[in-house]
């Protein structure tokens, strides 16, 4: 289970049912209950809030690009040698500038030549752990990634793109700043060069 990005913290409790067909709970029986009973109470369950990071960690690499109004990619980094079969590790880092109303996912897509995908990572961001309706002002979230090369990828030079959107099917996440370059509301982080 995903919890709401703006749940605040604190003591919950999860209830869970069977439900048949009709929509109707399965009555279940409890170990220390005689009853039966529609739903089951686990917990307590706590939920503590992330810690507020507010200090950018060291990236080889800081493109500053906006998103929206309201993200910032801060910084990135890419991990791994680009051969056929191997991986790459992308690391960004996200800066809140604003409160999102909507949970994006982050895509990073690697692109051939011919502009084939070869390659991508998708998902919400920090291994779908922080949904972007939680990202606090001032924040800075670390995302990291893992896009796998096919083996039967060609040699010669492919490119790395990142951007969000959204998975209701309204889009992406337009690139606000700087708007020149940028097709498509995704930014191009690299361009490698597949080797045997």
């Amino acid at each position: 289970l995903t919890s709401p990005g703006r749940m605040p913290a604190g003591e919950y409790r999860l209830e869970v049912a069977l439900l048949d067909s009709a929509a109707q709970a399965i009555p279940a029986t409890e170990i220390w209950r005689a009853e039966p009973t529609e739903k089951v109470i686990a917990g307590p369950l706590y939920l503590a809030d992330w810690p507020l990071v507010t200090t950018p960690p060291a990236m080889p690499h800081v493109p500053n690009v906006l998103f929206g109004n309201a993200v910032r990619l801060w910084g990135f980094d890419i991990q791994g040698d680009a051969r056929p079969g191997q991986t790459l590790g992308v690391t960004l880092v996200w800066y809140s500038e604003g409160q999102l109303e909507q949970d994006y996912h982050v895509f990073v897509h690697l692109i051939d030549a011919q502009g084939a995908l070869l390659g991508q990572s998708d998902g919400l961001p920090a291994n779908w752990t922080r949904p972007t309706t939680g990202w606090r002002p001032g924040e800075y979230i670390k995302d990291e990634h893992t896009v796998l090369i096919p083996a039967e990828a060609a040699i010669g030079p492919v490119y790395l793109w990142v951007g969000l959107y959204s998975p209701d099917g309204s889009g992406r996440l337009p690139i606000t700043n700087p708007l020149e370059g940028q097709p498509n509301d995704r930014l191009q982080l690299d361009i490698l060069v597949i080797k045997p």
